[in-house]
C-alpha cells in the first residue's frame, strides 16, 4: 500500500518517544504502546537496577515467548478442527445411509401393506405354491430383505437415528478456529 494510506503517531515507550507509520489505526498503537508501558513497569518494580536497554530485551523475549505458545496452541486447534471435521463428514455419511435405509424400510412397510391388502388370492397362491413344494421358496436379495426387517426394532432404529443426528448437531456447533 501506499505511504499517504498510513496513519503516523506518535507513541511513548519507556521514556522514549516514536513516530510510527503503520495502517493500524491509530487507537491500536496507543493501545500496543500503553500495554508495552504496563510491562516495562512491572519488568522495572521487580528489577529496579536494569537498564532501559535491557528491559526492552526482556520484554521482546517474552513477547516472543507467548507468541511461540500461541502459534503452538493454534496449530493444536487447527489440528484438532480438521479431526473434527473428518468426523462430522463421517457422521454425515452415516447419517446418509441410515436415512436411505429408513426409507427403504418404509417402502418395504408400505409394499407389505398394499400386498396385505390385495386379497387373499395371492395368499392363496403362495400356500399352493408352499404345498405343491412342501416348503416355502423366496428368491433373491428381496427375500433377503423381507426376513431381516421384522428383526429391525423400528424404536431402536429412530433412536440411533435421533442419537446420531444429535451428535452431528453438536460437532457442527463446535467452534472453529
Amino acid at each position: 500500500m501506499s505511504n499517504d494510506k498510513k496513519n503516523r503517531v506518535t507513541a511513548k515507550l519507556g521514556y522514549h518517544k516514536f513516530t510510527i507509520k503503520s495502517h493500524k489505526t491509530s487507537e491500536h498503537i496507543q493501545q500496543v504502546s500503553r500495554e508495552i508501558n504496563q510491562l516495562l513497569a512491572e519488568i522495572s518494580k521487580k528489577n529496579p537496577n536494569m537498564s532501559m536497554e535491557e528491559m526492552a530485551l526482556l520484554l521482546a523475549l517474552n513477547i516472543q515467548s507467548d507468541y511461540l505458545d500461541l502459534q503452538d496452541q493454534m496449530a493444536a486447534k487447527t489440528k484438532e478442527n480438521a479431526d473434527l471435521m473428518i468426523r462430522v463428514k463421517s457422521m454425515e455419511q452415516t447419517m446418509g445411509t441410515l436415512v436411505k435405509e429408513i426409507a427403504e424400510i418404509e417402502k418395504e412397510k408400505l409394499r407389505a401393506g398394499q400386498d396385505s391388502k390385495s386379497g387373499k388370492s395371492s395368499q392363496s397362491q403362495a400356500r399352493t405354491r408352499t404345498q405343491k413344494t412342501g416348503k416355502t421358496k423366496q428368491a433373491g436379495p428381496q427375500a433377503k430383505k423381507n426376513q431381516e426387517i421384522p428383526q429391525i426394532s423400528q424404536p431402536s432404529l429412530k433412536s440411533s437415528v435421533n442419537s446420531a443426528s444429535k451428535k452431528l448437531g453438536r460437532l457442527r456447533q463446535t467452534p472453529r478456529s
